[in-house]
């Protein structure tokens, strides 16, 4: 089956890297036919080495989905960040997209950046929410899709941005990998849905700064 959950990674320039996490409406062949379009595009703006930043990138992709697959009722929500590789610097920019967290390090804190636009590709113009932050040593961005804060359980009851605030906070506290950090959070929502179905697709990207 073709899901509609994606992530990446690529080069955005010198001493830059962009890091994506995109859920694409509906299921299937339709659901991959937008995931292979966002894809594209973020390639060509990768290569054309375009300025303007994540908001920047998600209008020109808006712009592209708009004219091609809105029509079918297709879109896409998606998160887009650039990472500095020397300073941690991030600027982030979402549409459609939970709200991701930033564990800061220092503080022992786990913040949710509140950050919410309209999904791509239904109108003609939209205008990402965007943030800038450092990641200093041992900070974390997290970022997922729906599927998880969406997950029920057998009663009925959403996970939300609790559950996942209670399951992600120790985990970072703990210097837990983030490999395995995301791997023990998609565990612990599928623990919540107590064997309930998986209403959705489940997509965790965790970035780190080192300490080292």
């Amino acid at each position: 089956e073709v899901g509609g959950d994606y992530f990446g990674y690529f080069p955005a320039g010198p001493g830059r890297f962009a890091v994506v996490v995109g859920d694409a409406t509906g299921h299937g062949v339709a659901a991959g036919l937008v995931v292979g379009m966002a894809k594209a595009v973020l390639s060509t703006l990768r290569l054309g080495a375009r300025t303007g930043g994540p908001a920047g990138w998600l209008s020109e992709l808006n712009g592209a989905l708009k004219a091609s697959v809105a029509q079918r009722g297709l879109g896409m929500c998606l998160g887009l960040a650039h990472v500095e590789t020397e300073t941690g610097g991030v600027r982030l920019g979402v549409a459609g997209v939970p709200h991701s967290f930033h564990w800061k390090a220092g503080r022992g804190a786990l913040v949710r950046l509140e950050l919410s636009a309209p999904p791509l590709g239904y109108l003609s113009r939209v205008d990402p929410a965007t943030a800038e932050l450092e990641l200093e040593p041992g900070d974390r961005l997290v970022l997922f899709t729906d599927g998880l804060i969406e997950q029920r359980s057998g009663s009925g009851e959403m996970w939300d941005y609790d559950g996942i605030e209670e399951a992600l906070a120790p985990l970072c506290a703990a210097g837990v990998p983030p490999l395995v950090t995301a791997r023990a959070l998609l565990d612990a929502c599928a623990a919540f849905a107590s064997g309930a179905p998986l209403d959705d697709d489940q997509t965790v990207v965790v970035l780190a700064r080192s300490t080292g």
